[in-house]
């Protein structure tokens, strides 16, 4: 679905490499989590999956980058905004109507998509993500998880291939963590998903784990890095809050984290038990007790 290769970027021809060497391949409707501290170069990455970076932001690009084995650069802007879309940490920045109905229609209407066509799919959206009380309130009565609400159902009216999530976790409440994990889970959205972070707290709903560093790719591969507390140190991260609760005991942080990945399809309670140090691997493990 979409294949990166030895892809590099920088703003001006003086100033250091964003990206350097990346290589990515991320297959239908795969979860993909790709975790870095801040300034590894994440966001740039999203801009250039979906296509801001160099059609909105410019600057240098090398490399290849195809979309079902198309160039990215042969796509018409308007085909390419309708399988990709990207949902920022900021996304208000994204909102530009005054009222949830018209917000929910602005972007697939931008991609094509017919008035009456657009409003049906965003009924049906509402209903499904338990959002119909917003449907006809003002943007500026929205609470702040109402907001990302309502910016991520606007993207999913266009039905897009590929969803890009810009650090959907950061500055928002607990009950909109949520509401991107039960998407992730049960959303029912068959595209792909690549969710970008500073944490891999919630690593376990996500098909693959690549890690960023630096501008470049460190790892790409499954959940056992969550253990190698080296590759995650040169990274810049921590390891995700149940493998840390392993070693600190129960804390409040860390319910909603254990309440969803209890009984996700790849969370493995002897696997993790199995990753835990020697010196710590008598103390039973507090999701256990």
């Amino acid at each position: 679905m979409i294949t990166i290769d030895d892809l590099s970027f920088r703003y001006h021809a003086d100033s250091p490499l964003i990206l350097e060497g990346i290589r990515l391949n991320i297959g239908e409707g795969e979860r993909v989590l790709i975790a870095g501290k801040n300034g590894a170069g994440k966001t740039t990455l999203s801009k250039i999956l979906s296509g801001l970076i160099p059609r909105v932001e410019s600057g240098i690009l090398k490399g290849r980058y195809s979309y079902r084995n198309q160039p990215v650069s042969e796509y018409p802007p308007k085909e390419f905004v309708r399988e990709i879309a990207v949902l920022f940490q900021d996304f208000e920045a994204q909102i530009v109507s005054t009222r949830v109905r018209e917000e929910l229609v602005f972007y697939p209407m931008n991609t094509g998509l017919p008035y009456f066509k657009a409003i049906e799919i965003a009924r049906k959206l509402c209903a499904a993500f338990q959002a119909e009380t917003l449907f006809d309130r003002e943007i500026d009565g929205l609470s702040g998880g109402e907001k990302q609400k309502t910016a991520l159902l606007s993207l999913l009216t266009a039905s897009p291939g590929m969803l890009i999530l810009d650090e959907p976790f950061t500055d928002v409440d607990p009950a909109s963590q949520e509401l991107i994990l039960d998407f992730i889970r049960h959303g029912g959205y068959r595209g792909g998903i690549v969710v970008l972070d500073q944490s891999l707290d919630y690593h376990a709903f996500f098909d693959r784990i690549i890690l960023i560093g630096n501008g470049k790719i460190l790892f790409d591969g499954d959940h056992k890095v969550i253990a190698d507390s080296m590759l995650l140190s040169h990274a810049g991260l921590e390891a995700s809050g149940i493998y840390k609760a392993v070693d600190c005991g129960y804390t409040p942080e860390s319910e909603i984290i254990l309440r969803h990945i209890r009984n996700s399809r790849v969370f493995d309670e002897d696997a993790y038990e199995a990753m835990i140090p020697p010196p710590n691997r008598r103390v039973r493990p507090w999701w256990k007790s």
